[in-house]
């Protein structure tokens, strides 16, 4: 990730001003999750994660494509 990082803010793709408090926050997220991970059982865990799938799998199969308005003709 650190590579992509570097290599993508290197190109200009990235923008800096959010930078910082998103990687902050995904060093806070990660840790975070790595002791909750560590403190649930393992059958628990498997369970959080798969209704979290199921839930994005629904998620992502109703959602709007983005600019699928602009294919929409009104008759």
């Amino acid at each position: 990730v650190i590579i992509a990082l570097v290599t993508h803010v290197k190109q200009g793709n990235i923008e800096k001003k959010p930078l910082v408090p998103f990687i902050l926050f995904g060093l806070i997220g990660a840790a975070v999750g790595s002791i909750a991970a560590t403190r649930i059982n393992s059958s628990m865990l498997r369970t959080i994660f798969g209704y979290f799938l199921l839930a994005m799998g629904v998620y992502e199969f109703f959602r709007k494509p983005e600019g699928s308005e602009k294919h929409v003709r009104n008759n």
